[in-house]
């Protein structure tokens, strides 16, 4: 799995009032046998997290498929609130 890391705009959005979704783009490559690519695929569909993919890439090497998938998933840091301490009488 490869995946860039943009700790910048995390750490801006961190201590954000208002956070705003962070894009987080990565690929996957596997070499699997002709039998698992569909239960491979079957994976992203199943996770929870919420994936755009876009670009799936298909090859044989050795009588493997190799795999290859771009995607972005979505971050979004906790929202900050401003709580306060306050005697009421």
């Amino acid at each position: 799995i490869l995946g860039i890391d943009d700790e910048v705009n995390q750490m801006a959005n961190k201590n954000a009032v208002k956070p705003e979704v962070v894009e987080m783009p990565f690929s996957v490559e596997a070499d699997i046998g002709l039998g698992d690519s569909k239960r491979f695929m079957e994976l992203f569909e199943l996770s929870i997290r919420p994936m755009d993919i876009q670009k799936v890439g298909v090859g044989v090497n050795s009588g493997n498929l190799t795999i290859k998938v771009e995607a972005k998933t979505y971050f979004m840091p906790e929202k900050k609130l401003n709580i306060t301490d306050e005697v009421v009488r």
